[in-house]
């Protein structure tokens, strides 16, 4: 967690130092466009299971159950292995 002042209004502290001496004279941390550019993302375990985010669940005309979900994804291959189930419909977008 970081506090980082910003007036949105007058653009004081969102991409650049402050202009404003009196926030300049106190302030000499980072602009928030520097401390988003300085995150990092997060560990992310890809030994696990996916998760697929549940969208919507429905029933079928014809008794079955419907789930629907999203995977967004910026690279790599992702592999479905679904058991039980007799019609699989599913979108991945690749950014």
């Amino acid at each position: 967690m970081q506090w980082l002042p910003a007036v949105g209004p007058a653009g004081e502290n969102l991409v650049g130092p402050p202009a404003d001496p009196r926030l300049a004279a106190w302030w000499r941390g980072p602009s928030v466009m520097d401390a988003v550019d300085a995150f990092a993302p997060a560990a992310r375990n890809v030994a696990r299971p996916l998760r697929l985010p549940v969208a919507e669940v429905g029933k079928g005309a014809r008794g079955g159950t419907a789930v629907s979900g999203c995977v967004i994804s910026s690279g790599g291959s992702i592999f479905l292995a679904i058991q039980r189930v007799k019609f699989v419909s599913f979108s991945i977008r690749l950014l």
